[in-house]
Formats: structure tokens, C-alpha cells, sequence
């Protein structure tokens, strides 16, 4: 999928370059093997960009409308994986609008751009709203339209640097002690008591950041070390992984730097030239998804989903390099 975006939207060198990047990434490798959401959900959300970008320059009209509306619950479903699924409509909207910026006939424009917009999250709210009834249903209990306050009331914890706690994790205990809440009123309880946390003390907040940031950003083992508490030793073979353990993180963290500095580049290149304006949609998506971050909760694994995204930035650094060296010659 990678290949066939990048390629799409520029040529096959850099779908090549930005393909490889990601098939020889460690932690995507070892990750691969364990069940868990990322796997599909890193899935759908390139599928849902390819659709996007497939549509994106469908000229005005009912079919556009009709698109748009598809998208939307595309990425519905994509948020019924995931909850950060809605993030990817966040990006979109941010982009529309920022290449609107740059054309000429901005006002004009602004008015398709407004109304595509709108039909993307009618398309988005009835696609949840659907699959939230549809869960009640099957289960025949309550289901909650958003669980974000847990997330912050988590991601707000300084003393836990912003991850899982069995603190945070009573507090979600005590909501439920008097019996059956609706899903929405713990939501509601739980994020007032996360923005107390915060306007009670916004410097340890800010403080929080930091190691947060550390914590999703600084490394990529966190697939090894997951691979290496559950795998079945005894079944290893020849590759004897976990007895290498200390050399796959190595080489896992120094891959993942150069990703992320060939990444930084790409990235402040994408943003300045115009004959790449696609660039700043990863770039957009990426900044968003970071974004997002400073308020909830953060784990090793959470950045899985834009190791792609991360992929294509980088790959655009290095066709970058090689435009550059092939002028020179």
C-alpha cells in the first residue's frame, strides 16, 4: 500500500525507497507476530489515505459529495478499531484547508471546500453512530460514544508520566461501585476530574510533556521487548532472538533515529515545496497525531500506527538526496 500511494503520487523511486523503509523497519517485524488492533488498524488507515487521495481532486458535483460521504464512514470504521481513527478527519480537514491557502481563488473555493467537509463527518458521525448501535445490539448493553476522559485523566498523571496506572484505574473502579453508570456519565466524570488535575497544577503539567514525549518518541524496542516476554522460548530454532535481545535493541533504536532525522528533513522540505504539496498531508497527519498526545495517554506502541507515514517522510528525504546527487552528476 505504501508502493502503490507514493508511486501514485510521485514516481517509483520514491514508492520504492519509502516501501523498503518500512519492510525492513525491526520493531514493525516483530510486532507482526503479536494479536493485537495496530495490525488492522495500521491497515485501514493507509487504505483510507489512498481512497483520500484517490478522490481528493474529484472535480464538483453530486459523485464528490457522494466520495466524500464514503470517506467519512470509511474512517468511522477505521475510529471502531482504534479511537484515534477520528484524527485521520481531523488531518484531512486540516489539509483542505491549507492548500486552499495557497491557490489563488481562495474564497471561492472555500465554500466546496466547507460543504465537503460537512459531508465528511455526516459521513463519519452516521457511520459510529451505526456500528454503536449495532454494538448494543449484539451485547445488549450500553455502549459509550466516547472514552477520551479516561485517556486524559491518565495522560494527565504526572507521577506516572503520563501512562497506565492502577491509581487512575481505581478511580474508574470508584465510578462504578454503586452499580450500572451509562458509559457517557463515567466519560464525563472522569474528564472533569482529569481538567481539575491539569488547572490545579498547569506547570507540572507542562513539566509532564517531557517525559511523555520520551516516552512514545524516544525509542522503538517496545515490539521486541513484547515479543520477548511471550514468545515461546523453547520454540526459537536457530534464530534465537531473546538471547540477541540487546543487539536487536541497538540496532532497532539506531534504525529508528535515522527514520526519525530523515524524517525531521523530509518534513521541513515537504512544507516548502510547492511541487510536493501531497507532503504536507503526512506532515499535517504526523503534527496532529503528536498533537494529541500532550492531553492523553502514551505508551512505547502508540506511535505504531504512523510508522508508514514516518516511512514516507523519510523516504522523501532520501529521494531528495539522490534528486539532488543525480543533478549534480
Amino acid at each position: 500500500l505504501v508502493y502503490y500511494l507514493v508511486t501514485e503520487l510521485s514516481d517509483r523511486r520514491f514508492g520504492m525507497i519509502s516501501a523498503v523503509i518500512l519492510a525492513l523497519w525491526p520493531s514493525l517485524i516483530f510486532y507482526s507476530t503479536v494479536v493485537a488492533t495496530e495490525a488492522l488498524f495500521t491497515l485501514l488507515f493507509l487504505v483510507v489515505i489512498v481512497y483520500f487521495y484517490r478522490v481528493r481532486d474529484c472535480p464538483s458535483g453530486i459523485k464528490a459529495y457522494l466520495f466524500y460521504f464514503l470517506l467519512g464512514m470509511l474512517i468511522g470504521i477505521l475510529n471502531a478499531v482504534r479511537p484515534m481513527g477520528i484524527l485521520l478527519l481531523i488531518s484531512i480537514g486540516a489539509y483542505l484547508v491549507i492548500t486552499l491557502s495557497r491557490e489563488s481563488e481562495y474564497l471561492r473555493n472555500l465554500g466546496k471546500i466547507l460543504l465537503l467537509f460537512i459531508t465528511l463527518c455526516m459521513g463519519y458521525l452516521i457511520s459510529i453512530t451505526m456500528i454503536k448501535q449495532s454494538s448494543q445490539t449484539i451485547t445488549n448493553r450500553s455502549v459509550g460514544t466516547s472514552f477520551i476522559g479516561y485517556s486524559i485523566l491518565v495522560g494527565s498523571n504526572y507521577e506516572h508520566s503520563g501512562t497506565w496506572n492502577t491509581d487512575d484505574a481505581s478511580l474508574l473502579d470508584e465510578v462504578y461501585q454503586d452499580g450500572f453508570v451509562p458509559p457517557d456519565v463515567v466519560n464525563s466524570e472522569l474528564l472533569s476530574t482529569a481538567i481539575d488535575r491539569i488547572l490545579d497544577d498547569p506547570i507540572q503539567f507542562l513539566k509532564l510533556q517531557f517525559r511523555k514525549n520520551q516516552k512514545i518518541w524516544q525509542s522503538d524496542q517496545f515490539p521486541i521487548d513484547f515479543y520477548h516476554w511471550y514468545v515461546d522460548k523453547d520454540s526459537l530454532g536457530w534464530l534465537d532472538s531473546v538471547a540477541n535481545s540487546l543487539l536487536l535493541t541497538r540496532l532497532s533504536t539506531l534504525y529508528y533515529s535515522v527514520i526519525i532525522l530523515l524524517s525531521t528533513l523530509a518534513a521541513i522540505a515537504g512544507i516548502y515545496r510547492v511541487n510536493r504539496d501531497f507532503m504536507i498531508f503526512f506532515v499535517v497527519l504526523f503534527i496532529i497525531n503528536w498533537g494529541i498526545y500532550i492531553f492523553v495517554e502514551v505508551q512505547g506502541r502508540y506511535h505504531y500506527h504512523l510508522l508508514p507515514v514516518l516511512a514516507i517522510l523519510a523516504g522523501y528525504g532520501l529521494y531528495r538526496v539522490n534528486e539532488l546527487y543525480r543533478h549534480r552528476t
